[in-house]
């Protein structure tokens, strides 16, 4: 027959290697993957930081902007309704649709989930739909308004 006090220390004994298991894997889970030796085992890569500035062509006049998908921003010009897709991650810039010219500016710029980007033209009243992979112009509305009805008075 077993001793009692046996079983009471391997109870005892148990509980403490329990406790020990739990703490150095507490431990374990909350040190970070990194260092001189884990970092090359895992393949982690370096991360390369964002661009400080992203350059813009001479007289773009950026107003309208939004993010899409990938960390691409898609900037609207005030001064003749080009827009610009930019990569935030590399500072990459391409035209993706020519402006209109200056009666059709590009100030409200939002993006669908279907890459279709929404341009308002402010008080010019027009407003235009375009594809984003493509560039091409999927709908344009309204016409510029006459110069006396392009402010708003109060």
């Amino acid at each position: 027959m077993p001793n009692r006090t046996s079983g009471v220390m391997s109870v005892i004994i148990r509980s403490i290697l329990r406790l020990l298991a739990v703490a150095l894997l507490g431990l374990a889970l909350g040190a970070p993957l990194t260092g001189p030796m884990i970092g090359p085992m895992i393949g982690t890569a370096q991360a390369q930081p964002f661009p400080d500035r992203i350059e813009l062509p001479n007289g773009f006049q950026p107003e309208g902007i939004t993010i899409g998908r990938h960390a691409t921003a898609y900037l609207g010009s005030l001064a003749n309704g080009d827009i610009y897709a930019v990569s935030l991650r590399t500072g990459e810039r391409r035209l993706i649709s020519k402006g209109l010219g200056p009666e059709f500016p590009s100030l409200g710029l939002k993006i669908d989930n279907r890459g279709r980007l929404f341009v308002a033209g402010g008080a010019s009243g027009t407003g235009r739909v375009i594809d984003v992979r493509t560039g091409k112009i999927i709908r344009n509305t309204g016409s510029p308004l006459p110069p006396r009805l392009s402010t708003m008075s109060y």
